[in-house]
């Protein structure tokens, strides 16, 4: 087996976990909050509202500086899925 996709994937659950440790953003799904969908090494930053899912960008992006990771604006896409706003959503 190689190393190295294991020991990415220790280091991202440990950026991850220090993003979403005791953080209430999010939406609820049975009772637990889900703020954070992944999928090998792509994630998908999930809340409501605006404000919600700029925060929990805003402490990801904080986090992985941290760890010496950068996320790649270039890659980085946005959708909004909702009955009723419909304005356009963007995240610094």
């Amino acid at each position: 087996m190689l190393t190295s996709p294991l020991l990415f994937i220790i280091y991202d659950e440990a950026v991850l976990w220090e993003v979403c440790c005791e953080c209430v953003i999010g939406i609820r799904v049975g009772g637990n909050i889900v703020n954070m969908i992944r999928y090998a090494h792509d994630k998908a930053v999930v809340a409501n509202p605006q404000k919600g899912r700029q925060e929990l960008m805003s402490r990801l992006n904080d986090v992985m500086k941290e760890y010496g990771m950068k996320i790649n604006v270039k890659k980085t896409k946005v959708m909004c899925t909702s009955r009723k706003d419909k304005s356009k959503v963007c995240l610094y």
